[in-house]
């Protein structure tokens, strides 16, 4: 049998101006997952006029997705980092290369992504109907993963 649990996730970022040391992220909310948000293309195709099918190798970007859980000590540095790298008029980027470890105890699958940058994140709070303040998604891309 197989145990898949994803309990006791971990994700390790480092940032290499703002947080060179490192922070953990745990605080993963129910709604939002964590880690690789989709297929990565690694090849592209045509046919050529005859019907030979014609491939070649493409280079993109790894992307990936940290929720976090709103009003946490977690969704504040992610929010420290979201910031740092935003731009604006009269404020320049830290340009952080960021590298990030995800390890699940469970299953012992450890994976580290390397050379990457925050694309996208949240600048405040959306509050849903329900009551609840909505979860926070930083979305980042890789050059590579190990």
């Amino acid at each position: 049998m197989q145990d898949t649990s994803s309990v006791g996730l971990l994700v390790r970022l480092t940032a290499s101006v703002t947080f060179p040391l490192g922070i953990n992220i745990t605080a993963f909310p129910e709604d939002n997952d964590v880690g690789v948000t989709g297929s990565t293309e690694i090849a592209g195709h045509a046919s050529g006029i005859n019907g030979d099918l014609i491939t070649w190798c493409v280079a993109n970007g790894i992307e990936t997705q940290v929720p976090v859980i709103p009003n946490t000590v977690d969704e504040s540095l992610m929010d420290i980092l979201f910031q740092a790298n935003r731009v604006s008029k009269n404020r320049f980027p830290k340009k952080d290369i960021i590298n990030m470890t995800v390890t699940n105890p469970v299953t012992a699958v450890s994976k580290t992504y390397k050379n990457g940058k925050m694309l996208n994140a949240p600048a405040g709070y959306q509050y849903g109907g329900d009551g609840r303040i909505k979860t926070k998604v930083y979305t980042f891309v890789f050059e590579d993963v190990v």
